[in-house]
Formats: C-alpha cells, sequence, structure tokens
C-alpha cells in the first residue's frame, strides 16, 4: 500500500497533480481510495467547511479542529480499508494551517504536525 498526500495552497494544482496521480495508478491496475479534505461526506468535513467560511480567532479554532478530526476519521478509514486498496491519495493534510492568522498559523501547524502521522 502506497499513501500520497497532496498538499499545497489554493490554485497550486492539487487536483491536477492529485488527478493524474490517481489516473496513472488506476491505469497501472491499480485500486485506488482519494480523499480530498474538508471531506463533504463526513460531518467533522462539513463542520471544518463551515467554520472556514466565518470569522474571528473562534471560528478557527473550531474549523482547525474538525479539520484535524476530519483528517484522523480519513485516517481510520485508510487503516480499516488497507487490503482493499492498493493506494491511498489524500488531497489536503499539514498545509491547512497556512491559511491560519498569522499569530496562529505556526502553533496550529505544530499542532496539526504532532497529531498526524506522516505519509
Amino acid at each position: 500500500m502506497t499513501w500520497y498526500a497532496v498538499d499545497g495552497m489554493d490554485g497550486s494544482g492539487k487536483t491536477t497533480s492529485s488527478d493524474f496521480i490517481r489516473e496513472q495508478l488506476k491505469s497501472e491496475g491499480r485500486k485506488v481510495l482519494e480523499i480530498t479534505h474538508p471531506n463533504s461526506e463526513t460531518k467533522y468535513g462539513r463542520t471544518s467547511a463551515k467554520y472556514l467560511c466565518r470569522e474571528g480567532k473562534g471560528a478557527v479554532m473550531i474549523a482547525t479542529l474538525f479539520y484535524i478530526l476530519d483528517v484522523l476519521h480519513s485516517l481510520r478509514v485508510k487503516r480499516k480499508h488497507r487490503d482493499e486498496y492498493d493506494d491511498f491519495i489524500f488531497v489536503r493534510y499539514s498545509l491547512a494551517a497556512a491559511y491560519m492568522p498569522r499569530s496562529l498559523c505556526k502553533p496550529v501547524y505544530k499542532i496539526i504536525e504532532f497529531v498526524l502521522p506522516v505519509p
């Protein structure tokens, strides 16, 4: 099993890159699961996305908390289905902290980096 994390700022080509990786792997006969964060299929992802559209430090902290929960949920899905797929692609991972206000960016990234495993 190979795990890919496609990360970057808005407009950096995450979707293009993940599409290319996914299609290349599928053309080789591999079974691929791709998950984009925040994941609109989970309550955590929907809550994170909702608070990303709001203003204020409280909204930022709630969005971050639910983003981490969303990614942790995806990691559980990855572990649960590891025998069903050859490859996993996560679109957006730890760089989401870069969207935080300057005063929160580094501390939030350190939390994300501490909590989430490295692909």
